[in-house]
């Protein structure tokens, strides 16, 4: 189902463009930044619709299946700039992530665009645990950046809305209430982030904070368009949100009293 040499094409270029991204300066490395993640867009459209099977369906999906392969490009953009990359190991091992997690995107893709197939459980769960993945890379450069809040929330809301796009895109569900469902948690995510930049943790801590919100405010939604949703699944969602925020006052603490 998936053109495997156009995807290692794909992926292989988009590799090489982040590497040599590493070694350019703003603004030009911006620019770079840009050429990437259209690239990616086109390329994972052609991949994808290079069969005669999805090329049938592609009006009811197309632009959501961009977003996923676009931000995992830009997550590493920005996510290779942090200081835990400082080494050429540290570089090397992000940058053979990325490209193993832009494949199985790719490839996971093809997979649920028929959701009578017999992969498509297994695609959508990796599809899902991909986005979570895209989305704290995102989460934690931005945080990190300590630009202000007006950008940096900004920011959070619209990366907010469009994860959570290709996550309720696997309900099914009518695209107004995923796109209405989706913006109100991109709302809630850039007013988290407005607070959150007046506490002192680290890029990481913080990343992690948007990141349990993030993940507890979509399952929930998940759920709900799914008609799933249940006292127990509100309590295990309950129990998530509670220990991602004592994790990141712990850490806020810590870091002030040290």
């Amino acid at each position: 189902m998936l053109n495997s040499e156009r995807a290692v094409f794909l992926v292989s270029v988009l590799t090489i463009g982040l590497a040599l991204s590493l070694m350019i300066s703003p603004p030009l490395s911006w620019l770079v930044a840009v050429v990437l993640t259209a690239m990616v867009c086109v390329g994972t459209d052609q991949v994808i619709h290079s069969n005669r099977s999805v090329h049938l369906r592609r009006k009811r999906y197309a632009v959501t299946l961009w977003i996923l392969p676009a931000l995992l490009v830009l997550g590493a953009f920005l996510f290779l700039r942090l200081p835990f990359f400082a080494t050429g190991l540290a570089v090397v091992v992000g940058l053979l992530a990325t490209a193993a997690l832009l494949y199985a995107v790719i490839t996971a893709q093809c997979h649920t665009v028929d959701t009578d197939g017999s992969y498509y459980g297994l695609a959508r769960f990796a599809l899902n645990l991909i986005s979570y993945l895209t989305a704290f890379s995102l989460f934690a450069a931005i945080y990190s950046s300590k630009i202000r809040s007006s950008v940096s929330a900004t920011a959070i809301l619209i990366i907010s809305i469009l994860v959570c796009l290709e996550l309720l895109r696997g309900t099914e569900q009518n695209v107004m209430r995923t796109w209405i469902y989706s913006f109100v948690i991109g709302v809630i995510l850039g007013q988290v982030t407005w607070a959150l930049n007046y506490w002192v943790i680290s890029g990481l801590v913080g990343g992690l904070f948007l990141l349990v919100v993030f993940y507890v405010l979509s399952g929930i939604a998940q759920n709900h368009l799914l008609g799933k949703l249940s006292a127990r699944l509100a309590v295990e969602f309950g129990v998530v949100a509670l220990a991602g925020l004592s994790l990141a006052m712990t850490s806020g603490f810590w870091l002030q009293t040290t």
